[in-house]
């Protein structure tokens, strides 16, 4: 007759231990439902999940927090205290999202405010960012691809939308829960003081003159194929994709251009039909009317192109899904009886493993090969799986992205970078000899005893000079000039596009001074194999063509060797 009791007396025993999820199991039960002492311990219940919530939300612990919250909110009985809970995380999710907007971030601001609608949290104000952020975005994407005109008119709507917005913001301050928070001594919310249509006018304008530039650049470029002057035209088309990463008329102009020299330099990577070359046969010879390019040039790499691998597919999407930023913050709610602590995993490097080569040059060093389209660069992770590119400095596990597409190298910072002296926030496309620099500026070491750094001290950061050697060549060197060191510890990295130059001309990707001829190493198949003029050997055997190689091997000629190993 009792047993309700017994059980009511079972969950006010968990809740007051904490154990929020078993009691709220036992309140459940159908047979005490009726019962005024257990909505009463629902109540007292609704409250603890609600203070929890607040808690968990101010960790930074969202997903649980809002678990938290929806299930105050079912349990009924502290409609205030969890109302006030609602209304404190939307107003953190704004003020987060408007010091992204103000920082000219609007692609982080929108995928903050995409997540949080989806939650299901929306209020005018958040609906209002979430569709500045869109045309923001939207703009900077029609100037990617060169449609300039289309993209100003898109920021100029953007303008006007961050206009109204700071308008709504600085109200919301001063409303009635703004005043409720000076009450409580907790300040307001700061939304006015952040103002973001200044931002969205400074990248007008420099949306403008880019516009000039990029309209001046692409006559330039038509005018110089019109009158078959391709030194001038390819120098302008480096200048329109500069300004422009996705400029189709561009990019489709160097395919002509390229076309016009006649040296085939467009066409996709593709695996040998016929397999390995097996030891001591020789290639096929030269179809006729084929016309024979120099040695550095035969391996049909000379120029950008886009690998289209399902593996390099895979490895583009796990580097876009980090620079998308998945924090703490989005992770699935997990139900505890005890607030959580914050999680120690680190998904730097993502899942795909990465495809690197360490070439140790005998009497000159070792190079890092980087073999995918796109490679991370970041700080080492000690506990599971690296960066790409691996330096061992201050700067973060997840810092910036490069990527060869469409014929030129873009660098998407995720961290701190300066790009020539200059702050970027969003791709960047890269030329010959820029200087990148991650983490540079920052606030240095923090002085003994103090815990704060010195007044005006600030880091170099790391320093890597970008560089391709060889004019006709996608392949890319980098160069760090601040004395970091990756790991493993190398001379140089190179981004090897379709094939990698070993010499001692000026232009070779690795400058081997005293050798008497070039090394070649390319793509064959999913593998890798080298060639030069004389014979070599690769693990023992003797090859008049070109050798295939395996993970690790040993190749030696007359005045040189090479050792090769997975890295």
């Amino acid at each position: 007759m009792f047993q309700w009791r017994l059980k009511l007396r079972e969950a006010r025993l968990a809740l007051q231990a904490g154990r929020f999820e078993e009691a709220r199991r036992l309140l459940d039960d159908h047979q005490l439902r009726d019962f005024l002492p257990a909505r009463e311990l629902a109540s007292q219940m609704a409250a603890k999940y609600a203070e929890r919530a607040q808690q968990r939300i101010a960790w930074g612990e969202s997903s649980a927090g809002l678990a938290d919250l929806y299930t105050a909110e079912e349990l009924g009985g502290a409609e205030e205290a969890a109302q006030t809970v609602r209304h404190d995380y939307t107003r953190r999710v704004a003020v987060e999202a408007i010091a992204k907007l103000s920082a000219a971030e609007p692609e982080a601001a929108l995928r903050r405010l995409q997540l949080t609608r989806r939650r299901g949290v929306a209020t005018p104000l958040l609906r209002d960012a979430e569709e500045l952020a869109e045309a923001w975005v939207a703009a900077r994407k029609r100037a990617t691809i060169g449609d300039m005109a289309d993209a100003l008119a898109k920021l100029t709507a953007a303008h006007h939308l961050a206009s109204a917005f700071d308008a709504s913001a600085t109200a919301c301050d001063n409303s009635a829960l703004g005043g409720i928070r000076h009450a409580l001594g907790l300040g307001s919310f700061g939304l006015g003081r952040m103002k973001v249509a200044g931002a969205v006018d400074r990248e007008e304008k420099l949306l403008t003159q880019k516009a000039a530039e990029h309209q001046a650049a692409r006559e330039r470029l038509h005018a110089a194929a019109a009158a078959k002057e391709w030194d001038n035209a390819l120098s302008a088309v480096d200048e329109v994709l500069r300004l422009a990463a996705a400029d189709q008329v561009a990019i489709s102009l160097r395919r002509r251009l390229w076309k016009e020299l006649g040296l085939g330099l467009t066409q996709s990577h593709r695996a040998n039909p016929s397999g390995p070359i097996a030891n001591g046969h020789q290639p096929a010879a030269n179809p006729p009317n084929k016309r024979i390019t120099p040695l550095a040039l035969q391996d049909n790499e000379a120029m950008p192109v886009r690998r289209t691998s399902e593996r390099n597919r895979q490895l583009g999407q796990s580097l876009r899904a980090q620079a998308a930023g998945a924090s703490p913050n989005d992770q699935p709610a997990r139900m505890s009886t005890r607030p959580s602590k914050p999680s120690t995993s680190d998904t730097a490097a993502g899942s795909t493993p990465v495809d690197r080569r360490m070439l140790w040059v005998d009497a000159v060093g070792g190079y890092l090969v980087c073999l995918d389209d796109a490679v991370m660069l970041g700080q080492p992770n000690g506990g599971g799986a690296s960066p790409a590119i691996p330096i061992l400095a201050d700067i973060s596990r997840r810092h910036a992205i490069l990527r060869r597409e469409a014929g030129a190298y873009v660098l998407e910072p995720l961290g701190p970078v300066l790009l020539d002296g200059q702050p970027i926030t969003g791709p960047a496309v890269l030329g010959d000899s820029h200087l990148i620099q991650l983490n540079a500026g920052q606030p240095g070491a923090a002085q003994p005893g103090t815990g704060k750094p010195a007044t005006g001290a600030t880091v170099a950061g790391v320093q890597i000079r970008f560089t391709r050697p060889h004019a006709l060549s996608a392949t890319a060197r980098l160069e760090i000039e601040s004395g970091h060191r990756t790991t493993p510890s190398a001379d140089g990295v190179l981004l090897m596009a379709e094939s990698c130059i070993l010499g001692p001309n000026t232009h070779s990707h690795i400058r081997c001074k005293d050798w008497k001829e070039d090394v070649i190493l390319f793509r064959q198949g999913e593998g890798l194999a080298c060639r030069s003029s004389g014979e070599l050997s690769v693990d023992g055997k003797l090859f008049a063509g070109p050798a295939p190689i395996g993970g690790n091997s040993r190749i030696e000629g007359e005045d040189f060797a090479i050792s090769s190993e997975l890295a």
